[in-house]
């Protein structure tokens, strides 16, 4: 029930407040979000709760009290609306990215096949059935054959904002989600000396969805919408993220 503990606070010092269930991998980018949405509109606030699109989805089945949804693939919000919780239809807001990290320079030269490495002992990932940056990290080791090798090596994080963190702090090497490097707290590691590789892109796009959710209120649906506006949309696309045409 920690959800429901993290959701029932609330400042008196502000009218409203939209409770947006986020995605880990936009921990670095939607707090810069909501506080553009809050200058607009300085009597709500946006309250984020961040975690693995898998968890998110399931507290939202089992009654959280969320305005939003902003998953990190389109599949998830889908299994939420076909339950009968949502207002309108999923909206892909943008596309993630996936790359290897390691704080090690230089560990990451030979890029993916530098796992293989004895030098190389854990590798960090989000864990696949919680989070699609982790299903899409299995893809690409499947792919490239290295799957069963690199079993014994792999540590999974519960989302891929978790995984991050296992690859500064413990991990060799870790699939993370591109928009971390744009942080201010990884520009040491935005360098030429491998600290990190493009994966490979043999993995499932990242389309990640959002989605209105029941009860929401007249200032959820704003800002709901001020995330698909030129202001959103833009802060997405700086920090990494490739951005969907508009239907």
């Amino acid at each position: 029930m920690k959800w429901l503990l993290a959701l029932l606070w609330c400042s008196s010092a502000f009218a409203c407040e939209i409770r947006v269930a986020t995605a880990a991998n936009l921990g670095h980018v939607i707090s810069g979000i909501g506080d553009e949405f809050e200058r607009l509109h300085p009597s709500c606030h946006v309250a984020f709760t961040l975690g693995s699109s898998g968890k998110l989805a399931a507290q939202i089945l089992n009654g959280a009290p969320y305005d939003i949804f902003l998953a990190a693939d389109m599949k998830r919000p889908r299994i939420v609306c076909d339950e009968g919780h949502c207002l309108g239809e999923v909206r892909p807001y943008a596309r993630g990215k996936l790359l290897l990290l390691s704080v090690k320079p230089g560990l990451l030269s030979s890029g993916i096949q530098s796992l293989r490495a004895p030098e190389v002992r854990r590798i960090a990932l989000a864990n696949p059935r919680l989070a699609p940056y982790g299903e899409a990290a299995m893809e690409i080791l499947e792919a490239v054959g290295l799957a069963e090798e690199l079993q014994p090596k792999l540590v999974f994080g519960e989302s891929v904002g978790q995984a991050l963190q296992f690859t500064l702090k413990a991990a060799d090497a870790g699939f993370v989600a591109a928009s971390s490097l744009y942080s201010e707290d990884l520009k040491a590691y935005h360098s030429e000396e491998y600290h990190y590789y493009p994966a490979p892109s043999s993995y499932t796009p990242l389309d990640q969805g959002g989605v209105l959710l029941k009860g929401a209120s007249g200032e959820a649906r704003d800002f709901y919408q001020f995330l698909f506006g030129e202001k959103a949309q833009g802060i997405f696309k700086s920090s990494g993220y490739w951005i969907p045409k508009s239907k």
